[in-house]
């Protein structure tokens, strides 16, 4: 009962490298359900070609949900 689901959209302007999708979104908040569940949470790192130079790669870490 501590945990209360969310409506949420991405910030794809800020993250666009991570071709997260669009529209609204329903679910948990990572950072709430690791202040209860810390082990059903993980700092994910996700490698993407730099839009810059492609040869290279961006690092972006999220927090992620194991559901």
């Amino acid at each position: 009962m501590a945990l209360q689901p969310k409506t949420y959209a991405f910030r794809q302007n800020e993250y666009a490298h991570l071709n997260l999708p669009d529209g609204q979104q329903i679910g948990f908040l990572s950072q709430e359900v690791d202040q209860i569940f810390p082990e059903l949470t993980l700092d994910t790192e996700i490698a993407t070609p730099r839009p810059d130079n492609p040869k290279e790669s961006l690092t972006t870490t999220v927090k992620t949900l194991n559901y």
